[in-house]
């Protein structure tokens, strides 16, 4: 053991070696204290502080093998938050106390399998999440680095009975978890970088512990309130059935009243429809009837000229043949009268058997058939036979005024 360089007084700058170990760097009473870098004579180096000889703050150690560690110490242990490398490629960056991972922590294996939450005493320990590169998960409660198969305090909180999910997420929440905040980073004999790097991994402690606390909270809350969420549901439930049973019975009144209204409606059209062929057929005969009365007028007056120029003519002398007829010939009044009738008008004939009718009636397009002719042509339609238009409806009217005109009239 010896000085190779002394600082002056105990206290400055100093270089000591022993056992082929090599420290250079702040001195205190001729002991470690500030920033300084030890060489370790096989196993690796160190940069960081100390304190009164002992590695205290924060602080890089680098292995020979390629591994190494940069995180808090304290009394020469690793203590506090830390990223540790090991040499076969895994990796762990956490919490730390006297010298063994503990507390909230994320350790990657070197197959890249990845293990986060909480560890105790150097063991995987407490509650956490393992996914396997080949996508299967091992989430919940561990034990010395194996999984239990107990699921987290949330899951079982939801799938307990109710009553017991709360107790059972509350004792949970505090098996194998260490709340406790790392140190506050000290600053002295820092450069202004350093200082800044330091207090940013400060942050980061802090933020993986309230996340490892929020869960915990979180995992209570929800079953804590899990049956009360569940009774909320089912009173919501019930009362969504209700409100659907009081809107199908508004909806099935609603449809009988327009039902109603539609039967209703339909009564009333049909009255009117009904109403309107009545007068649409009265006025119709009452028409034919006029027109069949100016005809007889007409005829009348023509027989009241003749029988006038039958008086006012002398009685013609009239020889007798010499081979009397042995047919009677008709008067010189019947034969004025067939001169001006030659032939029976064309409405005695019926339109679709175009014979003189013996039952004539009248239609709703307001011609006169035969009754056994139009009953047949309406067996298979509902148009006029003579304009071919819709007809308004099929009752049909008895045409006494044309039947008398009918049986009356002579060649």
């Amino acid at each position: 053991m010896a000085w190779i360089e002394k600082p002056p007084g105990g206290t400055g700058w100093g270089e000591y070696t022993q056992d082929g170990h090599v420290y250079e760097g702040e001195v205190k009473d001729l002991k470690f204290h500030g920033r300084g870098k030890m060489t370790f004579a096989s196993s690796g180096v160190y940069e960081g502080f100390y304190q009164n000889g002992l590695r205290n703050g924060h602080g890089k150690y680098t292995c020979v093998d390629g591994g190494g560690y940069e995180g808090d110490y304290k009394d020469d242990k690793k203590n506090g938050y830390g990223e540790y490398t090991y040499a076969d490629g895994s990796s762990y960056v956490g919490l730390y106390q006297h010298g063994d991972k503990h507390g909230h922590g994320k350790y990657t294996f070197a197959n890249g399998d990845v293990y986060e939450g909480q560890f105790a005493d150097g063991a995987i320990d407490g509650q956490g999440r393992k996914t396997y590169t080949g996508g299967k998960i091992e989430d919940g409660i561990w034990k010395d680095n194996k999984f239990t198969g107990t699921p987290r305090a949330a899951s079982a909180g939801g799938g307990a009975k109710k009553g017991a999910g709360a107790a059972s997420a509350t004792a949970n929440c505090g098996a194998n978890t260490d709340f406790d905040l790392p140190p506050i980073p000290r600053f002295q004999l820092c450069s202004p970088e350093e200082q800044i790097a330091r207090y940013h991994v400060y942050l980061e402690q802090a933020t993986a512990l309230s996340a490892a606390v929020h869960q915990q909270v979180e995992a209570a809350s929800s079953a804590a309130y899990s049956d009360h969420d569940a009774s909320v549901g089912s009173t919501q439930e019930d009362h969504s059935r209700a409100d659907d049973e009081e809107h199908r019975r508004h909806q099935r009144a609603v449809e009988e009243e327009n039902a109603r209204h539609g039967r209703a409606v339909a009564k009333l059209n049909k009255d009117r429809e009904l109403k309107l062929t009545l007068l649409v057929s009265e006025r119709d005969y009452k028409l034919a009837a006029l027109t069949s009365t100016s005809k007889l007028e007409e005829l009348a007056a023509n027989i009241r000229r003749v029988r006038q120029f039958l008086e006012a003519s002398p009685e013609p002398t009239l020889r007798s043949p010499p081979h009397p007829s042995p047919q009677r010939q008709p008067s010189l009044l019947a034969q004025i009268v067939q001169m001006h009738f030659k032939e029976r008008p064309p409405e005695h004939f019926c339109p679709i058997t175009h014979e003189v009718m013996t039952g004539p009636v009248m239609a709703a397009d307001g011609h006169t058939y035969e009754s056994s002719a139009i009953n047949q042509w309406l067996q298979g339609h509902n148009t006029s036979p003579v304009c071919g238009d819709q007809l308004a409806h099929t009752m049909l009217t008895p045409n006494h005024s044309l039947k008398k005109l009918i049986c009356d009239w002579a060649p």
